[in-house]
């Protein structure tokens, strides 16, 4: 796919948010679907101002530099970064770096180098996806981001696989980075030089079968990598997640009751935050991500599920929860403000011994 409008404007408009710096890694040889003058526009659009002095060489590409396609060194650099090159499994269209995503083991050298890794279209190509994900999260420093575009609905046969937005929700979600972006995009690839790009907003929920307009669509995710940050978390489709009945729980033994009490801590959407005491037993983490025992009521309602994604719990909600550490994550039934629905809230948990 390489650079379009599709995932260029994305990628200014998280520009926008926090700027690009530092080295960026293409997953494949970068072409570039535009001249100067539209990256301007397209800069201009979302309110970003491009590097000074930016060098505008021509592709590697002799059709496209006959049109005045930029090359990618002029696009990163536009964008702000110092360094850009390409990893591919082979160097026959030029890419730096040779190494297959497939592979299991990431070459120590390569290991935290970048502060950007552009999947442009590449991990559709790559069959082994586990590790493909793997790979990403260890070429990446902490803090730096992944840019995925790859094919979500239309395009069969051009790789192994078409990703919905679910699936970089939920494996980005349950392995502890923020996701920065997620979209469909739909655009036609035969005018994708010349035709504006439809972006469609999407929410953590199924869409209909054959809901989506006639077209090609494409998934834009962009994700950070935090400290905290895993690339090999498997995780459990939030759509199932979100019903309590889906894998219930039995309930230990040996569990005290815990009124909680308000004020709860708003964390931002429909999720509270309620600090426990230091005498319960400490919640899920990164390393025991089931850990946690801890059963949540509602009045006499028990809700769920426990364990869940905190992001699925700020856009969702509707009394997932998650004991993550020292605190409670939750929400209410209906996604009312706990602190005033007139409800009481108690846990079940178990006790320091």
């Amino acid at each position: 796919m390489g650079f379009v409008r599709a995932n260029t404007i994305p990628t200014l408009h998280e520009h926008k948010r926090r700027p690009w710096s530092g080295s960026a890694l293409c997953l494949g040889q970068a072409d570039v679907y535009f001249d100067f003058a539209r990256l301007a526009a397209m800069a201009k659009q979302t309110d970003v101002v491009l590097a000074g002095g930016s060098p505008r060489g021509l592709s590697h590409r002799a059709d496209l530099a006959a049109k005045g396609y930029l090359s990618r060194e002029a696009l990163f650099t536009s964008l702000g970064f110092s360094s850009v090159e390409a990893l591919d499994i082979s160097r026959f269209e030029g890419a730096e770096i040779e190494f297959d995503l497939n592979s299991a083991a990431l070459p120590e050298a390569l290991a935290g180098r970048f502060d950007a890794v552009f999947d442009h279209g590449t991990m559709e190509h790559v069959f082994h996806i586990p590790n493909c994900l793997a790979n990403i999260h260890g070429l990446l420093k902490p803090g730096g981001r992944v840019v995925h575009t790859n094919p979500a609905s239309n395009q069969v046969d051009h790789g192994f696989y078409m990703f919905s937005p679910t699936f970089f929700h939920d494996f980005y979600s349950a392995n502890g980075w923020e996701i920065r972006t997620l979209q469909l995009v739909r655009f036609d690839p035969q005018r994708q030089e010349t035709e504006e790009p439809t972006f469609l907003a999407w929410n953590p929920s199924p869409s209909s079968a054959g809901g989506l307009e006639p077209g090609t669509y494409v998934t834009v995710c962009i994700a950070e990598k935090t400290a905290a940050s895993t690339g090999h978390v498997v995780p459990q489709q939030g759509y199932y997640r979100k019903a309590p009945d889906w894998r219930p729980e039995p309930e230990p033994e040996d569990l005290d009751d815990l009124p909680l009490n308000a004020p709860f801590r708003r964390d931002a959407g429909n999720c509270w935050v309620f600090d426990l005491p230091a005498a319960v037993e400490e919640g899920d983490s990164v390393d025991s991500p089931r850990r946690s025992s801890l059963q949540l009521y509602e009045d006499e309602k028990r809700l769920g599920p426990g364990h869940d994604i905190h992001d699925a719990i700020r856009t969702r909600g509707k009394g997932t929860y998650s004991h993550w550490g020292r605190a409670l994550y939750f929400s209410s039934s209906d996604n009312t403000d706990p602190n005033g629905n007139a409800r009481s809230y108690r846990a079940r948990v178990r006790r320091r011994t």
